[in-house]
């Protein structure tokens, strides 16, 4: 690497959301992300390490003086700020407002905490880096996601929907110490897209919290759904000579006396049911898709559609941020924690990703089961700096971090078979050559 002034030598993290309450503080990064601070001041090189937003995670803090929550944050984890005030005595550290850490917006006091430990924290929406003749835009993007847009950006007390789901929820816990069979609620700030967070939240009551009297109920009778499923199916493919065999029409299992002619009844039982679920599933289908397709009309996409529909958010966003200055080469945000760099034409958008567990929406082989959140890590950063006086390189970097799902046994038996995509593919270098 060619030797760099600090203003053409960037390293790009975001959505730390260091901060919490009870177990929502616990960093389970921090040792990680200690050990990459020191190794940007050990490089020794002219740098500029960027947090691109939510640094900070007040929202899932109680209480009403901002600046007491960040002395909170700093109490609770003074060797991560050891290694920020030591990194940022060798390298530029910057810090720009996220929506969860939005109300620092304003604040004198939060820039001057914060450059204690030289961090320095600038109060705008957006900011501009120069590399060689190009300029890096750097936002945090939660202005171009509707449900946690703050409407009144330079107003700290000005708060977007997000902030009202995440509050309740973070409230709820604050009032309730979590047992270890509680302690899923700290993957709150994993869950995204934020309208997530009620499946996310019935999910890990099904898993976790359901009554076990309850559940060993439920459960016999889910897997004796699902067999009489095989039955009425099998007994139909036998009928019509699609499948050679005479198991199902002879129902051997009556051979075994009561315990037999229980089963059929239970089977018959169920065959009811799942006729009666087919016929109102028809009509729920016809007024489902009717719903969706009025969601659709005002830009509000449910589901999976979610995630993709932001996506394009960002891309339009980032189109308009070229076509307004066409020295800008990249346009940089975090805030989805979906990691990506995406090429239009000959620029380039990039989404930092997360520090934070990410939580994969896995859909469960069981009827009635709901999807479970697979947890893993994908630590990252971006660096974006010349190669030489024509060429500009984005390097992305992987810190290996592993974590033991901890699923119950329902949640193994829900995803069984099922492909766990632990890590999103991005290319290691991205070579740009400069007109």
């Amino acid at each position: 690497m060619i030797a760099t002034k600090s203003n053409q030598n960037y390293y790009f993290i975001s959505d730390l959301h260091i901060g919490g309450d009870g177990i929502l503080d616990e960093c389970q990064f921090e040792s990680e992300l200690i050990d990459f601070l020191y190794h940007l001041r050990d490089l020794n090189q002219e740098a500029e390490l960027i947090i691109v937003g939510d640094g900070f995670g007040f929202w899932e803090m109680s209480g009403e003086d901002s600046l007491k929550k960040l002395k909170t944050v700093i109490k609770n984890h003074t060797d991560l700020f050891t290694a920020f005030k030591e990194s940022g005595a060798k390298i530029k550290i910057t810090l720009i407002p996220g929506n969860h850490d939005h109300e620092m917006i304003g604040y004198e006091d939060f820039k001057i905490l914060l450059a204690k430990y030289n961090i320095n924290l600038i109060n705008k929406q957006h900011i501009i880096r120069k590399i060689l003749t190009k300029k890096i835009w750097i936002e945090h993007g939660s202005q171009n996601d509707p449900f946690n847009k703050v409407e009144d950006f330079n107003n700290p007390k000005s708060t977007p929907l997000g902030f009202f789901s995440t509050k309740t929820i973070v409230d709820l816990v604050h009032r309730k110490k979590p047992t270890n069979q509680q302690l899923w609620i700290r993957d709150l700030e994993s869950v995204y897209p934020n309208e997530y967070v009620p499946h996310w939240f019935f999910s890990n009551y099904i898993y976790h919290e359901m009554s076990p009297i309850l559940r060993s109920v439920i459960l016999p009778y889910i897997i004796l759904f699902i067999i009489s499923l095989v039955i009425i199916f099998g007994s139909f493919l036998e009928q019509r000579g699609l499948l050679g065999t005479k198991f199902f029409i002879q129902e051997p299992w009556q051979k075994f006396g009561l315990a037999g002619r229980a089963f059929d009844f239970a089977v018959f039982i169920n065959t009811i049911l799942f006729w009666a679920i087919v016929t109102m599933s028809i009509p729920i289908w016809v007024i489902f898709r009717d719903f969706r397709k009025v969601l659709k009309g005002y830009g509000f996409q449910p589901g999976k559609m979610f995630k993709i529909q932001k996506a394009e958010n960002y891309l339009q966003a980032a189109k308009e941020v070229f076509d307004g200055d066409n020295s800008i080469l990249a346009f940089v945000y975090g805030h989805t924690h979906e990691v990506s760099i995406t090429q239009i034409d000959q620029k380039f958008v990039i989404n930092t990703g997360t520090w934070l567990k990410k939580l994969i929406r896995i859909k469960s082989i069981f009827p009635f089961l709901p999807d479970v959140y697979y947890p893993t890590f994908q630590l990252n950063y971006f660096h974006i700096y010349p190669k030489d006086s024509k060429k500009i390189l984005i390097d992305y970097h992987i810190i290996p971090k592993k974590t033991p799902p901890n699923l119950t046994l329902l949640q193994r038996l829900a995803i069984m078979g099922k492909r766990k995509k632990l890590h999103l593919w991005i290319p290691k270098r991205t070579e740009i050559e400069v007109v």
